[in-house]
């Protein structure tokens, strides 16, 4: 009898508060898990309601999609066009040219025989692989070829090409070179070429052309060994910085791999 009355105390004192405190939060936790289900669920809910049209009306008047007529008998490798989208061109995994006029819904095949002969390298793009450059003219219905462009004792790949006009000088085409050379060609007063180099004694890393937003005008920036970026303008007649402008992008374990750049105005001031 005395055995069967401590069983009871106990069961009393300690497995039954011990029962009533793990059922209390078995149907706390209960409660609020089923409360942060369907507050998720109504969240969902009304995210795919919303979302979609607002996205939808606010890019209908924005994005527009077509598609052009199969020219090439290879896939494509590269591909351009101007900023208003009226021109396109597209290099073939064979070599092959063709320049879509958007406007007319015609095309142009452009025989890039003549810059793959003057190599015995593979070229990349239309000759650039051992550092020539092909430029054509559009006129009417056919393109015209200008002379090639080449520097002389250079045979570095060619890294990037842009078109950049000035008041002074006209149309010029820019580019840069693997082994860190930047030249400019005036196309409208000769085929003579200008180099841009850097003014430190540091070795460079990176060459690479960049453009103004929204202006029609590139600056050259070279990413040196040592970590600094010295950017130089591409025009002579009045130019936006000064020519020793060089920052210090990073140090000699990491160094600047890209550049943007943006003219706005802050505080009354451009900059």
């Amino acid at each position: 009898m005395r055995t069967f009355r401590v069983a009871l105390w106990l069961h009393k004192i300690v497995f039954m508060p011990i029962a009533a405190t793990i059922s209390a939060l078995y149907d706390l936790l209960f409660y609020l898990f089923k409360n942060a289900q369907l507050f998720l669920e109504a969240q969902r809910n009304r995210a795919e309601s919303d979302a979609p049209e607002e996205d939808l009306k606010s890019l209908e008047s924005q994005v527009s999609f077509s598609t052009l007529p199969r020219a090439l008998t290879s896939g494509v490798e590269l591909l351009a066009a101007i900023k208003d989208g009226k021109v396109v061109a597209s290099v073939g995994l064979d070599n092959e040219i063709i320049i879509w006029r958007v406007d007319k819904k015609a095309h142009l095949a452009i025989d890039a025989g003549q810059v793959l002969l003057r190599t015995a390298t593979i070229a990349t793009a239309v000759g650039t692989g051992s550092g020539i450059i092909a430029v054509w003219t559009l006129e009417g219905e056919s393109a015209q070829s200008l002379p090639l462009f080449s520097l002389d004792n250079l045979s570095a790949a060619v890294t990037d090409i842009q078109f950049a006009t000035a008041p002074v000088t006209g149309l010029a085409l820019l580019a840069t070179y693997e082994n860190g050379v930047a030249a400019k060609w005036p196309l409208e007063r000769g085929l003579t070429a200008a180099y841009f180099a850097s003014s430190r004694q540091v070795p460079i890393v990176k060459c690479s052309l960049v453009r103004i937003h929204p202006m029609d005008r590139f600056f050259v920036a070279f990413s040196l060994q040592d970590g600094t970026l010295e950017i130089l303008d591409t025009r002579d007649v009045d130019p936006l910085l000064l020519n020793d402008f060089c920052v210090q992008a990073g140090d000699a374990t990491n160094t600047a791999s890209r550049v943007h750049a943006w003219q706005t105005e802050l505080g009354g001031a451009l900059a």
